[in-house]
């Protein structure tokens, strides 16, 4: 005979009809063998689901599937050798350039950059075209630098936001 996979719902459910009739007195096999299930799946889904509400099933489900995206995409990101990248943002600026230094000199806003030491980043050039350009850098690092480091990174970029706030606060 096949398992059934339940959804979320059901198994909260489950668990629900499950307590009332432990409170009424019924042994967890009883309670098992009414709902059709396994003693250890009973366990299993009070450690995962217990005093849960549906919606928050819901919710952990969409999260557990973001985070399981987010993971082949990090994957996929840092397994290309940090040349090609590099090589491709330098052929996209080359080619873009002048519609770059365009927009750069219409910014009215500061620039801040939080940028590794592996690859050399010129502020004074950057600053010919926006004068608000700064660049933050963080030392041992490579091209994924919020992941290599991300407690510096995260303050390094907390720093920056709190410099853009009081920036703001002033005007």
């Amino acid at each position: 005979m096949g398992r059934k996979r339940y959804t979320s719902e059901e198994i909260i459910s489950m668990l629900r009809e499950a307590e009332v009739f432990l409170n009424q007195g019924s042994s967890v096999g009883e309670i098992c063998r009414k709902l059709g299930i396994s003693e250890q799946t009973y366990y299993r889904w009070r450690k995962d689901y217990g005093g849960m509400r549906v919606d928050q099933a819901k919710r952990l489900k969409e999260l557990e599937k973001e985070n399981v995206r987010l993971k082949k995409l990090v994957a996929d990101m840092s397994s290309a050798p940090q040349e090609v990248g590099s090589g491709a943002l330098e052929g996209y600026v080359d080619f873009q350039n002048d519609e770059i230094i365009r927009v750069l000199q219409e910014v009215q806003v500061p620039i801040t950059c939080i940028n590794s030491d592996k690859y050399q980043t010129n502020a004074e050039a950057n600053q010919q075209y926006a004068p608000s350009f700064k660049a933050m850098i963080m030392s041992g690092v490579g091209h994924f630098n919020m992941m290599e480091d991300p407690e510096t990174f995260n303050r390094l970029l907390e720093e920056t936001v709190q410099e853009f706030v009081q920036m703001a606060k002033s005007k």
